[in-house]
């Protein structure tokens, strides 16, 4: 398995298997194909979380085994960085591959355009089933709680901003 991949490649080879699981979603109608054959896919990221705050990224004061085993069977970035440091338009960024100008999500507090076309719609053409579990902080001003748009998440418990974690799950 490659461990370090650039974003551009990461990007060309998620495109492309996402291609890939499309034409066999189409050819699986035709032939009863099973989906066990592919992938599970896990994403990971938090806020405020330095990527050498691992044990697998050689940080001896940290102990973080499960962490340190998914990044073993996995692909961990280790040339990235964010090119926002606010939360709601780096999750616009990540959920829909586009930069904050583009998605209009610039700042805190700003709607994801319920239009925008995002990672689980992707997934969702290509017959995955999907979740979305925590801190959405894409929903506008919409009370916390008060979801109005999922962007194609099938499962959600999640909710809109704010550090009430276990008030509004």
């Amino acid at each position: 398995m490659v461990k370090n991949l650039t974003r551009r490649s990461f990007l060309r080879a998620g495109v492309a298997g996402l291609d890939a699981a499309a034409l066999t979603k189409s050819a699986a109608a035709e032939n009863e194909f099973s989906s066990a054959g592919r992938p599970n896919i896990l994403y990971v990221f938090a806020d405020q979380w330095q990527g050498q705050a691992l044990g697998c990224a050689g940080d001896p004061n940290i102990q973080t085994p499960h962490l340190d085993h998914l990044a073993t069977e996995g692909i961990r970035f280790t040339q990235c960085c964010s090119n926002t440091p606010l939360c709601s338009p780096y999750r616009a960024m990540l959920m829909s591959g586009r930069y904050p100008t583009r998605t209009g999500v610039y700042g805190n507090n700003i709607l994801l355009p319920p239009d925008e076309y995002c990672i689980a719609e992707h997934f969702a053409d290509a017959g995955y089933a999907k979740g979305y579990v925590v801190k959405w902080h894409l929903d506008g001003d919409a009370s916390p709680g008060n979801v109005r748009y999922r962007q194609g998440w099938q499962y959600w418990a999640g909710f809109n901003r704010g550090h009430r974690y276990f008030d509004d799950v």
